[in-house]
Formats: structure tokens, C-alpha cells, sequence
């Protein structure tokens, strides 16, 4: 489902100042320059910092063929389980974080000891106040991810487990409503070609009446689907957004 697939925003890749290492005292500092946890930290939210790779290496026994390395293939292994919508709970989960993903298929250790190609892929999460709460790399495990993800969330005053059960079970009524609006919409079709077809034949005004009820009640119910599965997507919002104020408010104090 669309609405669990995590949206990340595009963050370049900050240099490393010039005659600076990165160790665990300077890490830090570096970390917290990044734009993502910056723009998080400003906002009293957790932050979500994807870096990825797209690096490629010569097929054996191909001449001139590419395939992924194995970073990237991690990196997209990664994607399809968590990031697009396989797993609702990391879905849900991320409406309550700024997430941000860096492409580093062109950063090298030497260039970036820490934030490379070699060690992708790697998630950063922090909390609303900048602090680190996990630094994730290698092969990713969804469950992994999602415990972070509910650790950074309680660092920064938001109750994960219970929005994520909330939101899931909106999600399932989405789907479920979704679900029942193809079929409706399939059955409306049918009805209005039926409508359509008796007009052109000619048929009684006893029968076109009959065929038009049963399209204008078909309608009605469309309309009231409608209607319905707009008010979840609201419960919906209202649920991050509750969550987000929520937070924004404690960090204020």
C-alpha cells in the first residue's frame, strides 16, 4: 500500500572539514550536521538518515557487463522490505520521523570513513533532540530496524507501539474499504453499460427505469464508501499528526 512506503527527502553527503578525522569524539559534531537530523532536530522530531549505493562492478566472464556490488544489492534488498510498504508497522512508524536518504555510490572510506559505499547500506536514527539511537549497517533486518526505530521513538516522548496498532489498524480498514470500491466500481460499470445498452435497444420504459435504480443505488453506495474511507484517511492523519504536536510540545519544554 501506497501509504506505508516510507518518503524520504534528498540530502547531500556534508564534507568532512579539512584535516579532521572521524572518530568517536568528533562523530558527533559530523552527525549532527547532516541536513537530515539538523532539519529534524529543528522540527522536535526523530530523525531517519538512509545512505545508500548504487555501485556497479564488471560481470564475471561478460566483457563490458555491470552488476550491482554487494552493498547494493543489500541496499535494495533493503528497500523492497522496509521502505516500500512490504512491512506496515516501519511504514507507520516513519510518518513519525523526517527521513532523508543520501546516495554514497561515489563516496569512498578514504573520502568518508564511516558514510561510504563499502558500508552501505546504513540508517542513522536520532532523537528530537539530536541525540544518536542507532547507527544500522550492513545487512539491515526489517525487525531490527523497527526495534530502533520504537527506541528513538520513546527517547523523543511518542509512544511508537500504540501508533503503530492505531495506524495499522486504519491501514487495514483503508485496504479492506479500497478493496470494496474496485468491486463497487465494476459493478457500476456493468450498470451503466446495462442502462446504455437498453436505451439503444429500445426497451420498455418499465425496464430502463429498473436498470436506472439499480445504478443510482450503486451510486449511493460508491458516494457513502466514499465518504466513509475519507474519514479514515483523516483518523489517519490525525494520528501522526496528534503524535508529531505531541512531541513538538515536549521538546518546547
Amino acid at each position: 500500500m501506497e501509504l506505508c512506503t516510507t518518503s524520504f527527502t534528498e540530502a547531500p553527503l556534508p564534507a568532512v572539514p579539512e584535516g579532521q578525522k572521524l572518530t568517536s569524539r568528533t562523530l558527533p559534531d559530523y552527525i549532527a550536521s547532516l541536513p537530515g537530523v539538523a532539519d529534524a532536530k529543528s522540527q522536535g522530531k526523530p530523525a531517519l538518515v538512509y545512505f545508500f549505493t548504487r555501485a556497479t562492478k564488471p560481470a564475471r566472464g561478460r566483457s563490458g557487463a555491470a552488476v550491482p556490488t554487494r552493498q547494493a544489492r543489500a541496499c535494495e534488498m533493503l528497500e523492497k522490505s522496509a521502505f516500500r510498504g512490504r512491512d506496515a508497522r516501519i511504514g507507520v512508524a516513519a510518518k513519525l520521523f523526517v527521513c532523508s536518504k543520501t546516495d554514497v555510490t561515489s563516496v569512498t572510506p578514504q573520502r568518508n570513513p564511516v558514510f561510504n559505499t563499502e558500508n552501505a547500506p546504513i540508517v542513522l536514527l536520532t532523537a528530537s533532540d539530536g541525540d544518536v539511537v542507532a547507527l544500522l549497517a550492513g545487512k539491515v533486518r526489517p525487525s531490527a530496524l523497527l526495534s530502533a526505530m520504537l527506541n528513538a521513538l520513546r527517547k523523543s516522548g511518542i509512544d511508537g507501539s500504540k501508533v503503530i496498532a492505531r495506524g495499522n489498524s486504519l491501514l487495514n480498514q483503508i485496504s479492506t474499504m479500497e478493496s470494496q470500491m474496485a468491486g463497487l466500481s465494476r459493478s457500476l460499470g456493468a450498470a451503466t453499460n446495462r442502462v446504455r445498452k437498453a436505451e439503444s435497444a429500445g426497451k420498455s420504459p418499465q425496464v430502463i427505469a429498473k436498470f436506472k435504480a439499480q445504478e443510482a443505488h450503486l451510486k449511493a453506495r460508491m458516494e457513502e464508501l466514499q465518504k466513509n474511507l475519507a474519514a479514515v484517511y483523516d483518523a489517519l492523519k490525525t494520528v501522526f499528526s496528534t503524535s508529531g504536536a505531541r512531541n513538538s510540545k515536549e521538546v518546547d519544554r
